[in-house]
């Protein structure tokens, strides 16, 4: 049979058209899904890369996020025991008896996991509540017996109540270890209501619920009060390690929270005795706690605290001020400030030295040429007629981290 040049031609065509469709149905098809999935992996991969990439650029600021928040928490914490024992609880309650001048039993409540009391999760409006003082001067005035057996009757339905409340809140209220003591004391008035002063200036806090007082002649009293006692477990296993070390040889209260490696709170007055209005602290690059922490004086709430946790030198500014009488304190740096409404005058400050507003920067020596950690403070004094002067306490001699820029009457030494 003879074949035409057209028919080769389409039988050519033909040909390569059954080529094609296979090598698409049989290669082509096969090896794109595996393109496709390739690609796929490569953007999950790209998306990872990223993630993780972002990770390690924050892994810095997560750091610097960590100390502030662990310094924060453990300033709080500290307020509260790391674990309740008897033993402590009979030292110390002695201790505040004998200070106050009174005498006194005690009587323990086994130790609970439970909410806690009304007394504190359901307080009313501070305003409307009377101290302790007054509440002891009250207590004093009951003289008749009616007086007495009505005072007990309201006592014993404010229990009732509280338990009530207690036991209602507990499947949603918040737990916590605790101890209830019941102190059975006789003095004078005087005497006593200092004890009820010193109990509620306790360096830790302790609830009084309960207290009930009446006069027994001659400036004596007697009575009973309730005291409660709460533990929560600590972030910091350190930061009660005398309390639980507890020998009886050693001297008891919190070490300067700035000398390096101390984690306890601020304190006022330095062994010299001076008032300082306000204490900052400058630590190594490699310090547990932030690398700057600036605030009030004797401030256990933390309220007043600025942080700064980078590895350079940070400006930091420090005005006084003078308005009606009073002297007022504003500081910041880069970052933040207090109070927050930097515009107005600042803080009041209270018990000023005569002649000089006192402030106290605790320094510490460089680890190494890569901790650069430091403060350029700027102090503006517009009060003229007191002078601030700034303490500076274990700076490095040879590369101090302070650097002071004085305006008005401001002074600094080093020590």
């Amino acid at each position: 049979m003879k074949v035409s040049k057209r028919e080769k031609f389409l039988l050519g065509v033909l040909v390569l058209i059954i080529i094609c469709t296979a090598y698409y149905k049989l290669v082509y098809q096969k090896q794109y899904a595996k393109l496709q999935e390739v690609k796929q992996e490569e953007t999950e991969l790209n998306e990872k890369y990223n993630e993780m990439l972002s990770n390690i650029n924050t892994i810095t600021n997560n750091k610097s996020d960590l100390k502030i928040l662990k310094d924060s928490i453990g300033s709080k914490s500290i307020l509260l025991y790391p674990k309740i024992y008897q033993d402590r609880i009979i030292i110390e309650l002695n201790k505040l008896l004998n200070d106050a001048g009174i005498k006194g039993s005690l009587t323990f409540s086994e130790v609970t996991v439970s909410p806690i009391e009304a007394y504190f999760s359901e307080v009313a409006d501070p305003k409307e509540q009377p101290s302790l003082e007054q509440v002891v001067e009250e207590s004093s005035k009951e003289k008749t017996k009616e007086d007495v057996e009505e005072k007990l009757e309201e006592t014993k339905e404010l229990g009732e109540d509280q338990a009530t409340k207690r036991d209602e809140g507990e499947s949603t209220g918040n737990k916590v270890e605790q101890m209830k003591v019941s102190v059975s004391f006789n003095g004078t008035y005087k005497n006593v209501a200092k004890f009820v002063k010193l109990i509620s200036e306790y360096e830790r806090i302790l609830a009084m619920p309960n207290i009930n007082i009446t006069a027994s002649g001659n400036d004596e009293v007697s009575g009973t009060l309730d005291l409660e006692f709460y533990s929560i477990p600590k972030i910091n296993p350190y930061e009660d390690s005398k309390y639980l070390k507890w020998t009886f040889d050693e001297e008891y209260g919190k070490e300067n929270p700035f000398l390096e490696g101390s984690q306890s709170s601020m304190a006022s007055r330095t062994s010299e005795g001076n008032n300082y209005v306000l204490i900052m602290a400058l630590k190594g690059v490699n310090s547990d706690l932030p690398s700057l922490t600036l605030g009030k004086e004797n401030d256990l709430t933390r309220e007043s605290y600025i942080y700064n946790d980078e590895n350079k030198k940070v400006d930091v500014e420090i005005e006084v001020n003078k308005e009606g009488g009073k002297y007022y304190i504003k500081y910041k740096t880069e970052k933040s400030s207090y109070p927050s409404d930097y515009s107005k005058n600042g803080i009041e400050l209270r018990n000023v030295d005569e002649e000089n507003i006192n402030i106290a920067i605790y320094s510490s020596k460089r680890i190494g040429i890569d901790d650069k950690v430091g403060a350029n403070i700027k102090v503006i004094n517009n009060a003229n007629d007191k002078k601030v002067s700034l303490t500076i306490i274990d700076d490095d001699k040879t590369s101090p981290r302070v650097q002071i820029t004085p305006e008005g009457k401001v002074e600094y030494v080093n020590k």
